[in-house]
């Protein structure tokens, strides 16, 4: 495991009209086959999740993949992913409000689990 191992994060804040009753949940799948996959296909991080939340609160409805890598893996999937031509056309049409990345080299992940735990699995 790389001495720089870190969790880290790439976010989508997505659009909830208020018009609509639900979010449109169904763009999380697309999001995660169509432009994460391709990331973690070519990256390969160590071990990854996703989590996704929706509120009418100010986090409203987002698309969190979170990941163990390597700062230099990192910045190659935040690369990956900040190219990509869908989430470019997704921000266009106003589907995706925000795309966050985390600095590769000081990652901002909170830790979720006991801490107690290893900071791998936490």
């Amino acid at each position: 495991m790389a001495e720089d191992g870190a969790w880290r994060t790439a976010r989508s804040r997505l659009e909830w009209p208020l018009a609509e009753p639900e979010p449109q949940f169904y763009l999380d799948l697309v999001i995660a086959h169509r432009i994460i996959a391709p990331a973690l296909n070519a990256c390969e991080p160590l071990a990854w999740r996703f989590h996704r939340r929706a509120g009418r609160a100010v986090a409203g409805h987002q698309f969190r993949w979170l990941f163990y890598s390597s700062r230099n893996t990192a910045d190659s999937i935040f690369r990956m992913i900040g190219g990509n031509s869908l989430l470019q056309e997704m921000k266009n049409a106003g589907l995706i409000i925000e795309a966050a990345y985390d600095d590769p080299v000081h990652p901002q992940f909170e830790g979720a689990g006991d801490e107690t735990w290893p900071s791998t699995i936490q």
